[in-house]
C-alpha cells in the first residue's frame, strides 16, 4: 500500500545515495533503500565503504530519483566518462542533491545496527522532491514482473508448438526475476503476481504432459542467484 510519499511499504527502491567526504566534495554511489513506512527508511551498506563512513559521521544523505541508467553506470562505477556529475547542497540535510535527478529525498539519520558485514541505518524523511509526491521510483520487482509476464506469453506458445527447450530458457528466466521480486519485495502484489504466472506456467507444462515442476536447472538457477546476489552485493557495497 502506498502512502502520501508515494512509496509503497516493504518495497526495496533503487537509488543513488549522495553525501559530503571528509574535505567536502560529494560522493555518490547507488544504494537500495526500504520504506518502512510512517516516513521511514532503511537501507543497509557494507562496511569500509566511504558512503557508510560519510553518512555515520554527518547523520544524512540524499537519496537521488532518477530513470537515466548512464547516471547508475557513472556512479557505481565512478567513471569520468560521459562528463562528471553536477551537484548542488540539499536544503534541509548536509549532503548534496544531484542537479539532473527527478526527484530526491532528504534523509536524516535515526540510528544504525552493525552487523557482521554490514549497517544497518535506519533514517526518517526530511523532505521530498517534487512537493506534490515522488516520482516512480526504479524498482526491481515492477520491472522483473513485466519481463517475467512477456517471457511467460511465450513460454506459453512454445510449449503448444512442442519447443520445450526454448520454453524451458525461458522459464529458467522467469524463476531469476521470482527470486529477484520476492527478495525486493516480498508481501506485495508483485509477489502474489509472480507466483500466480509460475503456476500457469506449471499448469502449461502439465497439460503438455511434461513434469510440473521446473527442471533441475531451474532450481539450480535459483541457487546461482541466491549466492551471486550475496556475494555481489558484498563486493559491490565494499567499494562505495
Amino acid at each position: 500500500m502506498k502512502d502520501k510519499s508515494n512509496l509503497k511499504r516493504g518495497v526495496i527502491y533503487e537509488t543513488i545515495l549522495s553525501t559530503y567526504n571528509p574535505d567536502n566534495t560529494p560522493n555518490c554511489a547507488p544504494i537500495g533503500i526500504k520504506y518502512l513506512g510512517d516516513g521511514r527508511v532503511q537501507a543497509r551498506i557494507y562496511k569500509g565503504s566511504q558512503t557508510l563512513n560519510n553518512i555515520l559521521f554527518r547523520k544524512c544523505a540524499v537519496a537521488n530519483i532518477t530513470s537515466d541508467p548512464i547516471l547508475f553506470y557513472v556512479t557505481a562505477l565512478k567513471t569520468r566518462k560521459p562528463p562528471p556529475v553536477k551537484y548542488c547542497k540539499a536544503e534541509h540535510v548536509d549532503a548534496p542533491r544531484i542537479r539532473a535527478a527527478d526527484g530526491y529525498i532528504e534523509l536524516e539519520l535515526m540510528d544504525s545496527r552493525r552487523g557482521l558485514d554490514y549497517t544497518t541505518l535506519n533514517f526518517k524523511i526530511k523532505a521530498t522532491y517534487p512537493d506534490h509526491g515522488i516520482p516512480n521510483i526504479y524498482c526491481r520487482a515492477s520491472h522483473g514482473l513485466v519481463e517475467a509476464a512477456i517471457h511467460a506469453t511465450r513460454i506459453k506458445m512454445l510449449l503448444a508448438n512442442n519447443k520445450v527447450r526454448e520454453a524451458e530458457r525461458l522459464i529458467r528466466l522467469v524463476n531469476y526475476y521470482k527470486d529477484v521480486i520476492e527478495r525486493v519485495s516480498p508481501k506485495t502484489e508483485y509477489a502474489t503476481a509472480i507466483r500466480e504466472i509460475e503456476k500457469r506456467i506449471g499448469d502449461w507444462r502439465k497439460g503438455r504432459g511434461l513434469s510440473q515442476d521446473p527442471i533441475e536447472t531451474t532450481h539450480m538457477s535459483h541457487r546461482y542467484e541466491r549466492g551471486s546476489w550475496k556475494s555481489r552485493r558484498k563486493s559491490r557495497g565494499s567499494h562505495r
